[in-house]
């Protein structure tokens, strides 16, 4: 397959990507769990690093919260994250 071709089905394998990680790793709008007094108090004197994220593939806008994945910058920014590694091939 030439390298156009690839380049030219990239939104689409985008859209199919996109689908199939909202059905299997959904953003909840609440946390299914409540987080105690306590463990808000101890995580505001953590530092917090996530050495993994997948946050480059498949044409995220990180800038922006989404309704997928398990990373984004306004959710790095309420959990307190100071940094987050990502490898790039």
């Amino acid at each position: 397959m030439a390298v156009g071709s690839l380049a030219a089905a990239g939104p689409a394998l985008d859209a199919v990507v996109a689908r199939t990680e909202r059905k299997h790793n959904p953003t909840p709008a609440a946390p299914s769990t409540p987080v105690s007094d306590r463990a808000r108090e101890l995580h505001a004197t953590l530092r917090v690093t996530d050495l993994h994220a997948d946050s480059l593939l498949f044409g995220r806008d990180l800038l922006t919260h989404a309704d997928r994945g398990h990373v984004d910058v306004p959710r790095m920014i309420e959990a307190g994250s100071r940094s987050r590694f990502c490898r790039a091939r």
